[in-house]
């Protein structure tokens, strides 16, 4: 049980480093916004109530709401990243990382939209992790 706690901690920890290195479009800013103040809350709720069923399902009903919260946030940042390709987003990645930055706007596209994916796997895994303490 302790090592599934401290598991969950660790992503959560995760997500919220990601979260804070995004930088979306001003459209995008209320969402992604939201979502860091809703994931730090449920960070800092299991941090002090951590070992009990109640937290755990509190935290899986969070870890939902977020989910949903960045499936939208991912569509839009996808949106933007294939609009400032052209829809050639497999011609843009082909390209060295140093050619990369030379396209800030898109470079900041393509991490956004990795940064979300990243961030949903990590909230999968959390549940995972919910799954066995319940």
């Amino acid at each position: 049980m302790y090592q599934s706690t401290e598991r969950i901690q660790e992503l959560l920890n995760a997500c919220e480093q990601i979260l804070n290195h995004m930088e979306v479009n001003e459209s995008q800013n209320m969402l992604l916004e939201k979502i860091k103040q809703q994931l730090k809350r449920s960070n800092q709720q299991f941090q002090y109530e951590g070992n009990d069923t109640g937290a755990y399902k509190q935290l899986q009903h969070s870890v939902h709401e977020l989910s949903y919260g960045l499936e939208k946030l991912q569509e839009s940042v996808f949106q933007d990243y294939q609009s400032y390709t052209n829809n050639s987003i497999d011609d843009f990645e082909a390209l060295s990382y140093k050619e990369q930055m030379n396209y800030a706007n898109i470079y900041h596209a393509k991490i956004d939209y990795y940064s979300t994916t990243k961030l949903l796997q990590n909230l999968e895994k959390v549940n995972s992790e919910l799954m066995q303490l319940l």
